[in-house]
């Protein structure tokens, strides 16, 4: 017989009879097809955590940008009205919508810069960061200068140190 010379190691499966090894084949494929079907769908989950994440990381504080700059360039605009309205009552509300308008642009800096993870990012933060300090300072002292009646210095400031500043600010 020609299966005695290939050695001990199939006599088992010679022995079986046709069913068996039909049977035997469909388990072993049934077996590598399931091994490959959990592998997949472990990747396929792998995928939509990253696409969630990729959302969630980039786009969603990529929205709070929008908040930033019109929460920012409504405070400049509000700065004017400080300026320009005498009554103290709508300087008062000036007042409160300007902190309002500035309470959006912290939380909204707050959220990009938590999402940001690149170097790069890094340093645009610190720039913009030390950028706004600036800025806050100059919003500040304008203020003042509008509400005490100071106008002329205020109006001095915003057309000459503070619009380097806001010029800054808008190029980043």
């Amino acid at each position: 017989m020609r299966h005695e010379s290939k050695g001990a190691t199939m006599n088992w499966y010679h022995g079986l009879t046709l069913g068996r090894k039909i049977l035997m084949g469909f388990l072993l494929v049934a077996c590598i097809a399931g091994l490959s079907g959990i592998l997949a769908a472990g990747s396929i989950w792998d995928v939509s955590r990253r696409g969630e994440l990729m959302y969630t990381g980039n786009l969603v504080p990529i929205s709070d940008l929008t908040d930033v700059v019109k929460g920012y360039q409504t405070s400049l605009s509000l700065m004017r009205d400080i300026i320009i309205d005498q009554a103290s009552q709508e300087q008062n509300d000036h007042l409160e919508m300007l902190k309002q308008s500035e309470g959006r642009v912290t939380k909204g800096l707050a959220s990009f810069f938590a999402s940001n993870r690149s170097t790069e990012a890094a340093a645009l933060q610190k720039s913009i960061s030390d950028d706004l300090k600036l800025y806050d300072y100059f919003r500040e002292k304008i203020v003042e200068l509008a509400i005490t009646e100071r106008r002329d210095e205020a109006v001095n400031i915003m057309r000459t140190q503070a619009l380097d500043v806001t010029e800054r600010i808008e190029a980043s």
